[in-house]
């Protein structure tokens, strides 16, 4: 119990990193990518071009100085040591559980070739590259299509890579905020309506007759209306509560009750396409660099969120079984069915890369109509249907007050 309440607290600090640099400073981010991915092209070295910002950024208390302060205290290997003990558990203590225990080669959540990772682990040490330096501080798919694209040599074409999914994921949120607005437009006018009928309507009918005497669905009208500004603040608190717990439960609950919430439940189902899609983008990014498919899907687990980590292993374990990667992928419970045999498919191409990439895309963007069609379409209409009903209610509780009346 206590070890799984370390590994949550470590997850939550991981979170609450990404949450500051990945929604609030998101546009500074995506502009210092692609100014990176420039000097890197014409020459200049990486650890100079993080400098040359710093330098620039702190003059102008730009928001994103104390991520490139990290990554150049990083890039020095003043902390090196600390994050390789914490980041690679090989050898010591947790190590030789990871290899032996139950994550061991013949565990439940088995590695393909423990040599392989070792060696990946030792070359990385050798050389620290962007994109391992800002694993923690930036969301790990960004850090780990720099990282891929740098162990192949083109650190720019990491760069731009993370700029193009850091600019989808932000069209992705642009979508939402655009679908909500028609919803929120409708809770604004029924809410405008209640505090109006508070306001000037309530005061008249008291004025005509007692409200001890009122239709109990007038009053109980009148009570809402009266009390509009708690009922609202109550709904934000729960909204407030189902978004912080959501943020919670989604990258890091998995097991066999995940699996049925991932095919069939919102917005579960959501989360497990966005999942398969930065699975499938890293991939590829680790094999145009070179990698075997198994050592890449391991260094992406290393990394990942507890829930894309167990998506990894369970890859791991598929392929240890004599499953073809295409195979595989197309196993996963998060993949969805009808993106299958599109992977088996797309793996019959000369650029495997290039196709998983074109399928990540696509699934991003059919999870983008998905959200519009939810938010815009379902939750709209379903609010313009409450505002209706607040008027047909309104008008039916006063017909009845004037009915009743001698």
């Amino acid at each position: 119990m206590a070890a799984w309440l370390r590994r949550f607290k470590a997850a939550g600090s991981k979170s609450r990193q990404v949450l500051c640099f990945g929604t609030r400073l998101s546009r500074e981010r995506l502009a210092w990518y692609l100014a990176m991915a420039r000097l890197t092209r014409d020459g200049v070295p990486v650890f100079d071009a993080v400098q040359t910002l710093a330098h620039e950024f702190e003059k102008i208390h730009h928001p994103l100085t104390p991520l490139l302060r990290a990554v150049l205290l990083r890039l020095r290997g003043e902390t090196a040591r600390e994050r390789h003990a914490q980041a690679i558990p090989w050898g010591r203590g947790q190590g030789q559980q990871w290899l032996h225990g139950q994550h061991g080669q013949h565990g439940q959540h088995g590695v393909a070739s423990v040599q392989r990772v070792q060696h990946g682990q030792s070359s990385m040490k050798r050389r620290r590259t962007l994109g391992f330096e800002l694993q923690g501080l930036v969301p790990s798919e960004e850090a780990l299509l720099i990282e891929a694209a740098d162990l192949s040599g083109d650190v720019a074409l990491g760069l731009e890579s993370a700029a193009q999914r850091l600019g989808e994921r932000r069209e992705l949120e642009a979508a939402l905020a655009r679908a909500l607005l028609k919803p929120l437009g409708y809770a604004a006018a029924l809410l405008a309506l209640m505090v109006y009928f508070s306001i000037d309507i309530l005061p008249q009918f008291e004025r005509y007759k007692a409200r001890r005497l009122w239709p109990q669905e007038l009053q109980f009208m009148a009570f809402c209306a009266d009390h509009v500004g708690s009922v609202v603040l109550g709904l934000l608190v729960l909204g407030f509560m189902l978004w912080a717990g959501f943020g919670a439960i989604l990258p890091r609950w998995h097991g066999r009750a995940r699996d049925q919430f991932d095919r069939f439940v919102f917005p579960f189902n959501v989360y497990a396409s966005l999942s398969a899609a930065q699975l499938l983008s890293a991939i590829a990014g680790f094999v145009s660099a070179g990698l075997p498919f198994a050592q890449a899907v391991e260094l992406i687990a290393m990394s990942a969120t507890p829930y894309l980590s167990h998506q990894c292993h369970a890859l791991l374990l598929s392929l240890k079984r004599g499953l073809r990667p295409e195979k595989a992928l197309s196993s996963l419970v998060m993949i969805a069915p009808e993106w299958r045999w599109m992977i088996v498919a797309h793996a019959m191409n000369a650029d495997t890369a290039v196709s998983m990439r074109r399928m990540a895309q696509e699934m991003q963007a059919r999870v983008k109509k998905l959200l519009e069609f939810v938010f815009g379409d379902l939750l709209g209409n379903a609010m313009l249907l409450g505002v209706g009903v607040a008027v047909f209610w309104i008008y039916s509780s006063m017909m009845n007050l004037v009915q009743s009346s001698p």
